[in-house]
């Protein structure tokens, strides 16, 4: 099983945005600070939506907003509204894939190779599996997969694994500046080797189970 070309050199780019966000907002610490704070509860209104929309719209992403937000109001507040909107998101786009299908597929047609995601979520103990997959695949993408093919997994099961998945990571992306380069670096390698491992675990399983029949 294959990631695609352009995933991965979507999630590099993702991945440099990042860092150079996180570089301005050292360099602006300041600044950036002091604009956020005069706008006062809508400068996290406004992150909240932008980090709903990062689910809702494939195509765009507020991971270069991160930096800007922990300048502004710390990491924990960063994280608590990280949270908050990807599971907005996470809900809102597994509503449309759900309802209308076939409009999603036709506007997003890359979205049908991601079918696959289905087989990785196995009857038994699905809602671990969705967890780990939460860790390990994008909120947009997985949020997609599951309402266009898995019929089988409720928006409930998809809100609360949401919720758990995310969690974690929405509380590392927004302390992982006080980290140096190393442990940034390891943080992103590890979870691209736990999402392998799983997959091909996950694809042995299958072919095993295709050879006894």
């Amino acid at each position: 099983m294959k990631l695609s070309f352009s995933f991965t050199f979507g999630t590099l780019c993702l991945l440099i945005a990042f860092v150079a966000a996180e570089l301005l907002a050292r360099v602006y610490s300041v600044s950036i600070a002091s604009f956020v704070q005069t706008q006062g509860t809508m400068g996290q209104v406004f992150f909240v939506l932008m980090a709903a929309l990062a689910v809702i719209i494939p195509v765009w992403s507020n991971m270069f907003l991160l930096p800007f937000g922990v300048v502004a109001w710390g990491p924990l507040a960063t994280a608590l509204l990280c949270i908050i909107g990807w599971c907005a998101g996470s809900i809102i786009s597994f509503y449309i894939a759900r309802k209308y299908q076939l409009w999603v597929l036709s506007k997003y047609p890359s979205l049908s190779k991601y079918e696959f995601i289905d087989t990785l979520v196995p009857p038994k103990n699905a809602s671990i599996s969705l967890v780990f997959l939460r860790m390990t695949l994008p909120v947009d993408i997985l949020s997609y997969a599951l309402g266009l093919f898995s019929h089988r997994i409720s928006w409930k099961q998809n809100a609360i694994t949401t919720l758990i998945g995310i969690t974690p990571f929405a509380f590392i992306f927004s302390y992982i500046g006080i980290f140096n380069a190393y442990v940034q670096a390891g943080i992103f390698i590890s979870t691209a080797l736990l999402f392998a491992i799983y997959a091909l675990k996950k694809n042995n399983d299958r072919r095993g189970k295709n050879e006894q029949q």
